[in-house]
């Protein structure tokens, strides 16, 4: 948030902050499509959730997400280098139902919950 205070209430003050909002809207328009927009790997996601799930989660609970992401890239064939773009939600809805057929709903249920 970015602020700017004026002197008065007159009506030239009040232009002035129109124009500083617009010129500032304007600036930060320009900064946000200079943002990289480089993807991040699936794998590299996915090791990043991990890292930070072990440290959130009792072991049991971290076991889970990690053999679940591991059946996920193996029923999936996604490979760790593809960009998380990657992941459309038909492939996860096709993953969730082949959990469902072969293992059961609870077991589907709890990898849909993995993230």
């Amino acid at each position: 948030m970015r602020q700017k205070v004026f002197q008065d209430d007159s009506q030239r003050s009040k232009m002035d902050a129109y124009l500083w909002e617009e010129k500032t809207r304007k600036e930060l328009e320009v900064e946000q499509s200079k943002i990289n927009t480089v993807s991040l790997a699936v794998g590299d996601w996915v090791n990043q959730y991990l890292e930070e799930a072990e440290l959130r989660f009792a072991k049991v609970t971290f076991d889970e997400k990690k053999a679940a992401f591991t059946r996920f890239f193996t029923d999936t064939g996604l490979i760790k280098d593809s960009p998380i773009e990657g992941i459309s939600l038909m492939v996860c809805r096709n993953y969730l139902i082949k959990q469902n057929r072969e293992r059961s709903g609870n077991a589907a249920n709890k990898d849909r919950k993995m993230v």
